[in-house]
């Protein structure tokens, strides 16, 4: 991944909550959406939602229309033609067609999965002739903070939600893709990355800390990476002085102040997303989601995901389009 130069002279205000992703993406202009399989009360709801924050001007709903009908009924959504667009579409191999084809056409710039198979989904999204593949991987990346266990700023998480196969290759890019989201929509130069392990001593037996050892070795350029770190060890700096971590090290440098949790596995990582989004259904937590590597982001929430989180996703969004465009002529 090559530099990012931060944005000096950019207006956009600083985040350093998850509530700053709504008033930021408020400034920005408003978006258009494509939900793959809108007929379902959670995924109306977020989009008026976000319709009714002026983050998106256009919501594309793809799915069943009679149920599309029914639930906006219920919730009191009214479709107009000027704010809302339905396609009609029975079945999920053709809601994830028609949603990734309404995107190559230009008609949104957001993709949100809805009441549909996040395989099927992805599956087409991934489409090497028809899909919205690039050259990378996509990984989704969690954006969080967590008062409850002391993280009252915003940390990330990767990655929780698309590749089921962990491995050193797909772990530099998992890497690659979160440090894009702190550089771009959060301005941190240098990321701190934690590569999460059940122990911080390299051991023959547990793969974790091994890659964890072989991910510190890389040279990176504006990314600080150490592992392995223990979960605790990487957010609380009680741990660090517990556990007493030696100062003037690299471990020190990322330890009780990770910016970037990678998890060993997907295991792992949708075991912490899932804590996450139990505090978050309690109102003691607030988190959003982003899968980068497409064409464009692409939101895969967990089915059992307030409707707050995925407006925080349409946000974050919103905000990575904005930032993301500046540097239009930048490879990373």
């Amino acid at each position: 991944m090559s530099g990012v130069k931060m944005m000096n002279t950019r207006k956009l205000p600083p985040i350093k909550k998850i509530d700053d992703l709504i008033k930021v993406a408020q400034k920005l202009p408003a978006k258009k959406v494509v939900i793959a399989g809108a007929d379902y009360p959670t995924e109306l709801q977020s989009a008026a939602f976000a319709v009714k924050k002026k983050i998106i001007k256009t919501a594309i709903l793809v799915g069943n229309p009679k149920k599309i009908l029914y639930f906006s009924k219920q919730l009191n959504i009214e479709i107009s033609s000027r704010e809302y667009e339905i396609i009609a579409i029975h079945g999920e191999e053709e809601t994830a067609k028609q949603s990734v084809i309404a995107i190559k056409e230009g008609r949104g710039e957001i993709l949100l999965k809805g009441h549909i198979s996040s395989p099927v989904l992805t599956k087409r999204v991934l489409d090497k002739n028809l899909g919205l593949r690039m050259e990378r991987i996509i990984s989704q990346v969690t954006l969080a903070e967590i008062p409850e266990q002391g993280i009252n700023r915003i940390i990330l998480l990767t990655d929780p939600g698309v590749n089921n196969v962990y491995n050193y290759e797909k772990m530099v890019q998992m890497i690659e893709n979160a440090a894009e989201v702190a550089h771009l929509v959060l301005s941190v130069k240098e990321p701190r990355v934690a590569a999460l392990s059940a122990n911080e001593k390299i051991m023959e037996s547990l793969n974790s800390t091994l890659i964890a050892d072989a991910l510190t070795k890389k040279r990176w350029k504006d990314v600080i990476l150490y592992g392995p770190l223990s979960y605790d060890l990487a957010i609380d700096p009680d741990s660090v002085k517990t556990k007493k971590v030696e100062k003037n090290t690299l471990a020190r440098k990322v330890a009780g102040k990770a910016d970037i949790l990678l998890a060993p596995n997907m295991d792992a990582a949708n075991i912490i997303y899932k804590n996450w989004m139990e505090l978050a259904k309690k109102g003691k937590t607030k988190m959003a989601n982003i899968v980068i590597g497409a064409t464009v982001p692409y939101i895969i929430p967990s089915r059992a995901d307030p409707s707050e989180t995925k407006l925080y996703s349409l946000a974050l969004c919103s905000i990575f389009i904005e930032v993301k465009n500046t540097f239009k002529d930048v490879k990373f």
